[in-house]
């Protein structure tokens, strides 16, 4: 993190076929093991009120995959099929994580260390993280759906 030991591989946006796309990729894990190369794409699609993120994973053995979504310590979190309606105030948003990882939600959590905001200098609150995981094998695409 510090001192960057990593290099941004692409960083790219655009508009197509109606969609905003932000695409990303960098190579932090080259020197780990197991390595795996990873790319993201965002896509807002208008029509549809959706955001599709496309995490491309490509491991040189199984590894375990972790996805994080952070939200404001004034957001909520409630579970619904198939996926979590986030909310704030009179906004509301549905997530869908890719059906193959297993999705948990975490709240002030002290094990594992998740679920906290930090306004400022030693101040500590909770707020909820969602964390989805699961081990892959070999190029795999995860998709993500946010419903706005």
């Amino acid at each position: 993190m510090f001192g960057r030991p990593y290099r941004i591989l692409e960083n790219r946006l655009q508009q197509e076929q109606g969609r905003v796309v932000w695409s990303a990729s960098h190579d932090a894990y080259k020197n780990q093991e197991p390595y795996a190369a990873l790319r993201r794409n965002l896509a807002w699609q208008k029509q549809e009120r959706d955001i599709e993120i496309k995490d491309q994973v490509q491991p040189g053995q199984p590894v375990l995959v972790e996805l994080f979504f952070h939200l404001h310590p004034e957001c909520a979190v409630d579970r619904i099929e198939c996926g979590f309606i986030l909310s704030r105030s009179n906004a509301r948003v549905e997530l869908y994580a890719d059906s193959r990882l297993k999705a948990e939600v975490f709240h002030g959590s002290e094990s594992p260390l998740a679920g906290w905001y930090f306004p400022r200098f030693n101040e500590i609150r909770p707020c909820y993280t969602l964390r989805c995981q699961g081990t892959v094998e070999g190029y795999t695409t995860l998709t993500s759906t946010l419903r706005v």
